[in-house]
């Protein structure tokens, strides 16, 4: 978290191991389309914090 602090969650429930490792190569991925295309994406989405990228609302 931005406060430092390290937050876990455990659980069994199928859906949500399966949601949870979703995410998990979602994010494992999309850092690695950063690490290849960092300059193309910068550019596209607004900067470092991709900013354009991350507001889902907008094109």
């Amino acid at each position: 978290s931005e406060s430092g602090q390290v937050r876990g969650i455990y659980t069994s429930h199928p859906s949500l191991v399966e949601l949870a490792m979703d995410y998990m190569k979602h994010e494992i991925y999309t850092t690695k389309m950063y690490d290849r295309f960092a300059k193309e994406m910068d550019r596209k989405f607004g900067g470092k914090n991709l900013k354009k990228l991350r507001d889902v609302w907008k094109d």
